[in-house]
């Protein structure tokens, strides 16, 4: 396994799935074969249930985690008596990287991009949105101002991180700025991630090289 793998080359503290689509597919498998803390990433819905006083929440995420079981059992769970209204864009991912990259976006691509969460059935009750997909708080300014009306954006970003640090163990004592960016593939070949890696307070970045893993089956890579 890929995680593993990665685990056995950096020697982490904790491993973090930073993406929904992932932890929906792989969390317990992950934490199966990992001897450390893993934290996985899922849709703030339960604090979204909370806050919502019309009763409608949005759910702005890729495809791949609109479908997922585990998010339907997530909506079940912590808002069952609440109207949950689904939109999955690969359009905001790549505006979203885009952002990251330092391009200009223009705001109506924004606004598409979230458009038909609110023009769904029932979407003019919508008052608060999950944002549940890693890259769309890096646009949560860019959404607010280009929603249809004054609406909530809410992610896991901070519970996630709070639970980090929890799992942490005592000795560590790093001040949470910068650090070391490890990827599986050579930079040079991934010259834009590079560059939003540094943009977002990694200066240094290393290549990790993993063997590739045979599998008799895998989920599907679609996001």
């Amino acid at each position: 396994m890929v995680a593993k793998a990665l685990v056995e080359n950096v020697r982490p503290d904790v491993f973090v799935i930073a993406c929904n689509t992932a932890s929906t597919l792989a969390l317990a498998e992950v934490r199966a074969v990992l001897d450390i803390p893993v934290v996985g990433t899922v849709p703030a819905i339960k604090p979204a249930a909370r806050l919502t006083e019309t009763g409608t929440i949005g759910l702005l995420a890729t495809p791949g985690t609109i479908r997922r079981a585990y998010t339907a059992r997530l909506i079940e769970e912590f808002a069952g008596d609440k109207r949950v209204i689904l939109h999955g864009s690969l359009e905001l991912v790549k505006l979203a990287e885009a952002h990251a990259r330092g391009e200009d976006v223009p705001p109506e691509a924004f606004a598409a991009a979230q458009a038909p969460l609110f023009e769904a059935p029932g979407g003019d009750e919508i008052d608060t949105v999950v944002l549940a997909c890693t890259h769309f708080p890096l646009v949560r300014g860019q959404l607010i101002a280009t929603a249809p009306r004054a609406v909530s954006y809410i992610d896991s970003g901070a519970a996630i991180a709070r639970q980090t640090i929890r799992v942490l163990p005592a000795r560590n004592e790093s001040g949470g700025q910068g650090g070391t960016a490890c990827l599986t593939s050579p930079p040079e070949r991934e010259e834009a991630t590079v560059r939003v890696l540094r943009r977002y307070g990694f200066p240094e970045v290393q290549f990790v090289a993993i063997e590739p893993i045979e599998m008799t089956s895998a989920p599907s890579a679609e996001p």
